[in-house]
């Protein structure tokens, strides 16, 4: 469903900004020696996150398209593609007019 989506979405996200940190914090010269926690499995553990939760969100309602009857001129079964997916285009739009609106 939707708030179970929503929090993989979030864990997909976190997931990104660790790696994103880590490549900044090096690209300023910084060493890793200053950081108080270092992930021990860094970078594979969260590229695997990543792959992981990818495949998780596309695939944690593919139930919809294997349905007995599958068409997309039904109406509940547009319903239920909508209300399963619904927060993969919501969370993209979101993030696309947070950087738009504050210019980054």
């Amino acid at each position: 469903n939707a708030s179970g989506l929503t929090g993989f979405i979030i864990w997909l996200g976190i997931a990104i900004c660790h790696l994103r940190f880590r490549k900044a914090w090096v690209a300023q010269g910084r060493p890793l020696s200053e950081l108080k926690f270092r992930a021990r499995f860094f970078p594979w553990a969260p590229w695997a996150a990543v792959v992981l939760f990818v495949v998780v969100i596309f695939g944690a309602n593919i139930g919809v398209f294997q349905a007995e009857g599958f068409s997309w001129s039904d109406w509940t079964t547009w319903f239920d593609f909508v209300s399963s997916y619904i927060t993969i285009p919501l969370a993209i739009a979101l993030y696309l007019g947070h950087k738009w609106w504050h210019k980054t």
